[in-house]
């Protein structure tokens, strides 16, 4: 399909051109995936926060009422 549409290969060259920006950006540390590479503290407190939101999620399917409280109230 390259070999028989220009436009295409034209594209193609445009996109892949744009994901080594990408990527050479994320390799020097810009952005939040490239800080989450080069900065382990970052790192360290994002898997720290993942955890403990893993372990929110089951206690709450172990004990919901505890977590969870509905009042009604009417007038």
């Amino acid at each position: 399909m390259i070999a028989e549409d220009p436009a295409f290969a034209g594209k193609l060259g445009d996109t892949i051109a744009q994901l080594d920006g990408i990527l050479k950006s994320v390799d020097e540390g810009s952005g939040t995936f490239g800080q989450l590479l080069v900065n382990r503290a970052l790192y360290d407190h994002a898997d720290q926060a993942f955890n403990q939101a893993q372990e929110l999620v089951k206690s709450v399917r172990e004990d919901p009422k505890k977590y969870l409280v509905i009042r009604m109230k009417i007038f």
